[in-house]
């Protein structure tokens, strides 16, 4: 909403990617990790088992690459249809994420030996 919220015609197609991968994203995230049932996970025997196991979910790296692109392009999608109103974070750009954090050597803290 938020192109058309800032004026602009279009939107992102939900029919499409990375609109469509990103509804994926959303759903693993509620439904398989934040909000984790381990009751869900156990296999009977001789029951199909719709959903991959936990374990190997966590450890799907294609997926989670997959994943990864996708929040990228959803970034840049919507960079481009709100011509250029919103950021792209420059980790995207391939600039490393850097933080400086200062401390005053007049503080209150006092070092013992």
């Amino acid at each position: 909403m938020l192109p058309l919220l800032l004026g602009f015609s279009k939107t992102f197609d939900k029919g499409k990617y990375p609109f469509q991968t990103f509804i994926d994203v959303i759903k693993t995230r509620n439904n398989r990790l934040v909000h984790f049932k381990p009751k869900k996970e156990i296999e009977l025997s001789g029951q199909t088992v719709s959903q991959e196991y936990f374990g190997d979910l966590i450890n799907n790296i294609e997926l989670a690459m997959k994943y990864f692109q996708c929040i990228t392009d959803m970034i840049k999608e919507l960079n481009r249809l709100t011509g250029g109103k919103t950021d792209i974070p420059n980790f995207l750009n391939g600039v490393r994420y850097t933080s400086t954090i200062w401390i005053s050597l007049e503080s209150s803290w006092e070092i013992k030996n």
